[in-house]
């Protein structure tokens, strides 16, 4: 069923979408994989989740404002 980590990390890939962007998202996984995969790993490991510099640095070039802007409008 879907409580595997693979549905887990499903989840986390939905909550992403939700807080930065499907648009986003989609173009990270394709601009920059290394990094997504690194992500992921992150995600796996300890309770707090440190996103990569790589992601926020897009981030705030692909939507023009922070990371932060963007936790704290979801």
């Amino acid at each position: 069923g879907p409580y595997g980590s693979i549905g887990i990390d499903y989840e986390f890939e939905k909550l992403l979408c939700k807080i930065f962007g499907q648009d986003f998202i989609d173009q990270f996984k394709i601009k920059r994989p290394a990094a997504w995969v690194d992500l992921m790993i992150a995600f796996d490991n300890p309770l707090n989740i440190n996103l990569p510099f790589s992601f926020i640095d897009y981030y705030k070039k692909f939507r023009g404002h922070s990371v932060e802007h963007a936790l704290r409008k979801s």
